[in-house]
């Protein structure tokens, strides 16, 4: 009974959605909800190799719910046209690289490192949305459907380095601007590593970065992650990659590096999204809905609403 009423083909009855919103701990109100369910593209997923095949259909299903609230929000607050050039693969010598240039290009971004990149991609519409899975192996994820009227949205994992967001962050914009528009199967091989080379373009372009590796130490390589914003071992690839350290010096480099285990011995700040928080400011302040009217609206308990918005305690007693 319970398959069929997850196909759709019954309704509960009323006893039985009292019962099932008792066991999935949330309001009976969210399971009549609406819901355009987006079967997400597991190709999309930062870490993917990593997350088994049940985490993922987790993954999805919170990100679903999540994107449900948000189109909620947005029936009463303008977002705005996201900013973000797609990528037309059919173009004679589009790249990945030559699509992040585009992307600094258009968003006027000056030479040198993103002082704060989330903040930058907020700013041009797309929705940075901080989600914790309790999965250390999920990164991020981006969804996007160009034709639907919900803006950009990358889920990240607010647990992990302030590098590893960043480069997760840019990762899952390469992902928007070059694959969510084209017809792509989820076993194209080819899509992680335009999503990477086009997160290292933006962050650290080759150009200038080039004359900042002809010397490969690991104080060199810790003192470029603070002015970059990028993990060393991330700079160390490049290096290797672009053969600006000799294979033996690579491999001597790459030992040093990995004797501290995962954590590398610098670190830097991490970055926190702002846009969500307005988002619900806005209802909070200008419509002026309180707490419970929020969580009724959004089908959700008022503590877990503060959890997942960044919603703070004390601006409006429930």
């Amino acid at each position: 009974m319970i398959s069929q009423v997850e196909a759709g083909k019954i309704k509960p009855s009323e006893r039985l959605a009292r019962r099932l919103a008792e066991v999935l701990r949330c309001p009976q109100s969210l399971l009549h909800a609406p819901l355009r369910f987006q079967h997400l593209p597991l190709t999309f997923f930062r870490k993917k190799a990593r997350v088994s095949m049940r985490e993922a259909k987790a993954i999805r299903a919170q990100v679903n719910l999540f994107r449900l609230r948000v189109e909620i929000l947005l029936r009463s607050y303008d977002i705005g046209d996201p900013r973000i050039v797609l990528a037309d693969r059919n173009r004679n010598g589009d790249s990945a690289v030559r699509a992040a240039q585009e992307l600094r290009v258009y968003w006027n971004v000056p030479p040198g490192p993103i002082q704060d990149l989330t903040q930058l991609v907020e700013s041009h519409g797309v929705l940075v949305i901080p989600i914790d899975l309790d999965n250390q192996d999920f990164d991020g994820l981006s969804i996007y459907e160009p034709s639907d009227f919900l803006p950009p949205m990358i889920f990240l994992n607010p647990n992990v380095p302030g590098d590893r967001w960043r480069l997760t962050l840019a990762h899952e914009l390469g992902h928007i601007v070059l694959h969510h528009h084209q017809q792509i199967p989820p076993e194209h091989r080819e899509v992680e590593r335009e999503a990477y080379d086009f997160a290292m373009e933006l962050l650290a372009p080759k150009r200038e970065l080039a004359g900042q590796l002809r010397l490969v130490t690991l104080q060199r390589l810790a003192s470029l992650k603070m002015y970059w914003g990028v993990s060393m071992a991330a700079l160390l690839k490049r290096a290797e990659d672009n053969r600006y350290i000799s294979a033996w010096d690579a491999r001597k480099t790459w030992m040093r590096l990995r004797a501290g285990g995962t954590t590398e011995p610098v670190t830097i700040p991490q970055e926190r999204p702002q846009r969500l928080q307005e988002i619900v400011s806005y209802h909070r302040e200008q419509l002026g809905l309180s707490m419970s009217d929020l969580s009724e609206i959004l089908h959700e308990w008022p503590d877990e609403l503060r959890a997942d918005f960044g919603i703070a305690t004390r601006l409006r007693a429930i």
